[in-house]
């Protein structure tokens, strides 16, 4: 703790005024070297819990007038698929946090970037589409990962919280007389005098606030710690079975967002669904999640999974019923962000959020107005690599949540048709002069069921094309390179059924 220079101790002090000023150390270094992280973590998290409302402020798509009665789930649901391309899968549509917001439909694009469409619940019309960089998504990502893969911001933003644990213990422990300093704010004393008296009674009023911040956020250390050990607290999610997959023959018909809803409810009493999530791949159920009377828990915890095609229910999830630990799972999000409520909760958290960043504030000024210093301490810029890796490598979540695939012209296409299939093969070339095979495949009966595709060249080297979309257009793609351009190449297809099939793609 060199960096915070103390009065040293005499032997006339009492062994519990030496061990008070011990805990006022640590207190004063873990809240002044790690200012830059704390701040971050908590300005960030404080604007993340009404960042869906500041969107709802300014997107224009976001806001709807009450009008009547809401028309149905179908008849959205046509008005979204009708307003994307077909390529495109919709994988999550949502409603809205109250009657002023607009439902939301989840799209992905071949390319891998997702955007929102947003319907109005009453009257059945798009009102517009959102990239899928909001202010939400923004500062959820930025305090949860500090824009990094999660197995490595997780584990930094969730250890923070043992920060604010020490934090908490030492700063009530060096406190004197809580209950006076709970209401003392001195007007008349010099700046260092108010700021400590602000920087308590801030804490002091929050102290319900972080313990429940602290205990959240080391439970999503906790959450993390059980993923790398192969332990998902999540329940499972379960899909159709490899029998009914077979039944499906060579395509999904996916049952209509009515039908969804309408089984989902029979299955499930006393509940209401709020979103519905559709499959990605032939392996996954539709999936709906909605609220009881439990307020504590997600729509998460209570959801009805259903087969895809005749909607026939595959498993009915309560939250009463999966565990302790999945249940402390799904009250962990509702309580870190205040969503147990209304925008009453919602404010409430914001206000106590703005305190805590304003006691990282205060501390930092009462540190440097104390040692009558203004330079940045050692260990604080041992935290720079952290920041510094924030920013990079938020640029490039930026850049991949805006950027589409560049432009490309066709330089061969072909299309090959069979039993119900249709393969449309389009070899394409982009700016950067990257070559691309693009494979979209359709079916006459719903959504093409696909197991694997690949490219093989002529020295009989197969590539594995993904597949991006799952939908009634389904699309794979994959980067060629450039000599195997030159000459023909073979389309290998796996179907589910187990069949395969080859057609050439000439040069």
């Amino acid at each position: 703790m060199s960096d915070i220079q103390v009065s040293p101790s005499t032997k006339s002090h009492s062994k519990p005024k030496n061990s008070k000023r011990k805990l006022f150390d640590w207190h004063s270094w873990l809240g002044f070297n790690l200012a830059f992280l704390t701040m971050l973590l908590l300005a960030t998290g404080t604007i993340a819990t009404v960042s869906n409302e500041i969107d709802w402020l300014i997107q224009d798509d976001m806001r709807v007038t009450p009008d009547g009665s809401k028309v149905s789930w179908g008849e959205m649901e046509a008005s979204v698929r009708a307003a994307a391309a077909p390529e495109d899968m919709l994988s999550i549509f949502s409603e809205g946090e109250g009657d002023h917001f607009a439902y939301r439909a989840t799209f992905t694009r071949p390319d891998g970037t997702r955007y929102f469409i947003h319907v109005n619940q009453w009257t059945g019309e798009v009102t517009g589409t959102t990239p899928f960089l909001t202010v939400q998504r923004f500062f959820r990502d930025l305090h949860r990962y500090f824009f990094m893969p999660s197995f490595i911001g997780l584990p930094i933003t969730s250890s923070l919280a043992i920060v604010l644990m020490i934090s908490l213990y030492t700063g009530l422990k060096t406190t004197g007389r809580i209950k006076k300093a709970a209401f003392r704010i001195r007007r008349g004393k010099d700046i260092r005098v108010f700021l400590s008296d602000l920087h308590k009674v801030s804490g002091i009023w929050s102290i319900w606030f972080i313990v429940l911040m602290t205990v959240t956020a080391i439970w999503y250390l906790v959450e993390f710690g059980g993923l790398v050990v192969g332990n998902k607290f999540e329940p499972s999610r379960p899909g159709p079975t490899a029998e009914r997959i077979q039944e499906f023959g060579g395509a999904v018909n996916m049952i209509s967002a009515d039908q969804i809803i309408e089984n989902a409810k029979g299955a499930f009493p006393n509940w209401r669904p709020v979103q519905i999530l559709f499959p990605v791949s032939h392996k996954q159920s539709i999936t709906v999640l909605g609220f009881t009377n439990d307020v504590f828990v997600r729509s998460r915890a209570n959801r009805v999974f259903l087969d895809p095609e005749d909607g026939s229910i595959i498993k009915v999830q309560k939250s009463k019923e999966i565990g302790w630990v999945a249940y402390i799972n799904e009250i962990a999000d509702p309580l870190h962000f205040g969503n147990i409520g209304s925008l009453t909760t919602k404010l409430i958290w914001f206000f106590f959020g703005v305190l805590l960043t304003g006691m990282s504030v205060t501390g930092v000024l009462m540190t440097y107005k104390r040692l009558k210093k203004t330079h940045i301490s050692s260990a604080q810029i041992k935290t720079f690599p952290i920041l510094i890796a924030t920013v990079i490598v938020g640029y490039f979540y930026v850049d991949r949540q805006v950027s589409r695939m560049e432009p490309s012209q066709i330089i061969n296409q072909e299309v090959h048709s069979t039993d119900g299939y249709k393969f449309d093969a389009q070899l394409l070339q982009g700016k950067s002069e990257k070559h691309y095979l693009q494979v979209k495949v359709q079916h006459r009966d719903g959504i093409p069921l696909i197991k694997a595709l690949e490219v093989i060249d002529k020295e009989n080297n197969a590539y594995k094309v993904k597949q991006n979309t799952f939908s009634s257009t389904s699309v794979f793609t994959r980067t060629i390179p450039k000599p195997m351009i030159a000459n023909s190449m073979t389309l290998k297809v796996e179907f589910v059924s187990g069949i395969k099939k080859e057609f050439i793609f000439n040069r």
